[in-house]
């Protein structure tokens, strides 16, 4: 994948109460990043790291939009 554009990482709480009042109307916290902020690289391989949050997590979901905002993948994994 392309490392210049930003990439999105939206965790859902397992309790809206868990997220801060600006976001109960989302449903999700925000924790998009870019590779030049959160990454490093090993072998041919980038790995990117964020520090969750210490509520229970329901459900991630994760994916990249090129620079006009299109979306090139996206994937959830639910926990619950």
């Amino acid at each position: 994948a392309d490392q210049a554009p930003r990439f999105f990482l939206h965790l859902t709480p397992a309790e809206v109460g868990h997220l801060p009042p600006e976001r109960w109307e989302h449903g999700f916290d925000n924790l998009d990043f870019s590779f030049r902020f959160y990454s490093w690289q090993t072998g041919e391989r980038c790995v990117a790291a964020r520090r969750l949050p210490d509520y229970p997590i329901a459900a991630i979901r994760t994916g990249q939009a090129d620079r006009a905002g299109n979306l090139l993948w996206a994937g959830e994994i639910a926990l619950r």
